[in-house]
């Protein structure tokens, strides 16, 4: 056979290859437990060392004298050429990164207004690396070796016994190899190079949405305002002291007569008329143009025609649309329309009702299911800044008197809270979101005399099931907050509207007010600040308990 080299003896050729393997086998031992030992050769510099060696082997068993190389000597040739290549590279990795972290520092803008700075001081770096998944990776690269040998993922109990068993065969470099073995550095380093890339593109989102002359459209989420609070103000939270005084305490005792109180409060109060709008549907109305939309429907527009023509509806057509919603054609469908209480028995009334007699609960009243209907349209405003008001926040206070000029819309609001207790006690537990859009006050960034840290929050609250779109809103929001609330127990529930209300696509779960949230926790997703909220409810009797109570209430004074 032709060979590639001069014709060797084959003892002689035999001896050099044991030669050759045997130095081979010393060289590698040698240095692998000089790197095992923390060698301070480069990794680039060991590779062309060991490459070197190997070729003057080679040359050794070969000769060099020849015209043409063994195809075992281009092989290490070309090894010790890729190991000069890999040294230029790896070598100024180090200088890079100290020049990026440096030029990172010196970019960091300065100024962020008071307004957001409290909320934005929760944002810490640890909180951030907290988000990431990491004692997943390791605890993956640790067991790999068990899992392979059960061909099936261990249980914690083996897992435990197999950890206290490397403890007493090994070292701390146990542990070390293992996880060196499995790359863990390299999939930290990735995940965490990953979330600086969502960090900066949710800054440059925000950043975007700040220096925009205009206000961008508004988005499926944006438009139902109830999940959110536009500006700082809105975030006022009340005391304990009104936690415990309940709805009465801050609005008064309702009407003996629910349906007919509520009626007057929506058309002959004197903000009856008053024209006011709300912004994410651009709706214009008026309380006794939406109280015959929700009560009387189709035949209540006929009853309020003249009031139709002062918003500008001739010969009473129709009722009020929503302006940004007839817009935009992807919208239309989600375009409220009239329907007479009666209509929704077959549409899902009666089967509450049998929910809450399974349960123990009087069925919902038709007084009941008209103040829930209205608080999903654009009343909800007013119902919110009644609440609200009752604050020590002078801008809340002055709202109110602009919008509804004195009314508490009293009976309504305890008509629409014993709704909602009522069909809390039938809602599925599950975890929802609320954006404040504001900055968050003190109460919820640190621990009060009692230990605790969170607030009461005075007006309905509601909240979506969609992490996501609530997450979105959030990042572009005036202080990245997102509220994550745990609903727990047989009572600390909101309750689901979506069956009732003038917007379903919604999916509305509301609480009560004068719900307390208490701070569970605080972590950091990219540039948000996710609170972490424990709702506890207050006592709310239902609006028969509340009529017996304002009866009894007038008796005494007679």
């Amino acid at each position: 056979m032709p060979s590639n080299g001069p014709p060797l003896a084959a003892a002689s050729n035999s001896g050099s290859k044991r030669q050759l393997h045997s130095q081979s086998s010393s060289h590698g031992s040698h240095s692998s437990n000089r790197a095992h030992h923390g060698s301070t050769l480069k990794v680039s510099e060991f590779k062309h060392a060991q490459g070197v060696e190997r070729l003057e082997q080679v040359q050794q068993v070969y000769g060099s004298g020849r015209g043409k190389p063994s195809a075992l000597e281009e092989r290490v040739a070309r090894l010790e050429k890729e190991n000069k290549l890999l040294r230029l590279r790896i070598e100024p990795i180090g200088e890079d990164a100290r020049r990026a972290a440096e030029t990172a520092a010196r970019n960091i803008r300065s100024g962020v207004d008071d307004a957001k700075a409290k909320t934005l001081e929760a944002w810490h770096l640890d909180a951030w690396i907290r988000s990431f998944s990491f004692d997943a990776v390791v605890a993956s690269a640790l067991v790999k070796h068990l899992h392979q040998q059960s061909h099936s993922k261990a249980s914690g109990l083996r897992e435990r016994d197999y950890m206290a068993n490397l403890h007493s065969l090994g070292s701390e470099q146990t542990i070390l190899a293992l996880l060196r073995d499995a790359n863990v550095l390299e999939e930290i380093a990735m995940e965490l190079w990953r979330g600086t890339a969502t960090l900066s593109q949710q800054m440059d989102k925000r950043q975007a949405v700040e220096a925009a002359a205009e206000p961008p459209p508004p988005d499926a989420f944006e438009l139902n305002t109830k999940y959110i609070d536009a500006g700082a103000h809105a975030l006022a939270f009340g005391s304990l002291a009104m936690f415990y005084s309940g709805l009465s305490g801050l609005v008064g005792a309702p009407s003996s007569r629910p349906a007919e109180g509520m009626r007057a409060e929506h058309c002959a109060a004197a903000d009856a008329d008053a024209l006011f709008s709300v912004s994410n549907y651009g709706t214009r109305t008026t309380s006794r143009v939406e109280w015959h939309f929700v009560a009387r429907a189709d035949a209540g527009r006929e009853e309020c025609r003249a009031h139709l023509g002062r918003l500008g509806i001739a010969d009473g057509a129709h009722y009020p649309k929503e302006e940004r919603l007839i817009s935009d054609p992807s919208f239309k469908e989600h375009v409220r329309q009239p329907m007479p209480p009666s209509a929704f028995r077959s549409l899902g009334w009666d089967a509450v009702d049998e929910k809450l007699r399974a349960v123990g609960v009087a069925p919902l009243s038709e007084a009941e299911f008209i103040a829930a209907r209205l608080y999903t349209g654009p009343c909800y405003r007013k119902y919110n800044a009644v609440l609200r008001s009752r604050g020590d926040v002078a801008a809340l206070e002055k709202e109110w008197t602009s919008l509804c000029h004195g009314n508490l819309y009293t009976t309504t609001l305890h008509l629409i809270d014993s709704a909602i207790t009522k069909l809390g006690k039938i809602k599925t537990v599950d975890t929802l979101y609320r954006a404040p859009g504001g900055a968050l006050p003190s109460l919820f960034l640190s621990r009060n005399e009692f230990n605790v840290s969170g607030g009461v929050e005075l007006a309905f609250m509601s909240c979506t099931n969609s992490r996501e779109v609530a997450l979105d809103y959030a990042v572009t929001s005036k202080a990245a907050v997102l509220f994550q609330i745990q609903q727990e127990g047989f009572v600390d529930r909101g309750a689901d509207l979506s069956w009732l209300s003038q917007y379903p696509h919604e999916r509305e779960i509301t609480f009560p007010p004068l719900t307390s949230l208490e701070v569970t926790g605080k972590q950091v997703e990219g540039t948000v600040l996710v609170v972490n909220l424990a709702p506890r409810r207050h006592d709310a009797p239902t609006m028969r308990d509340a009529s017996k109570s304002s009866k009894s209430s007038v008796c005494s004074v007679m």
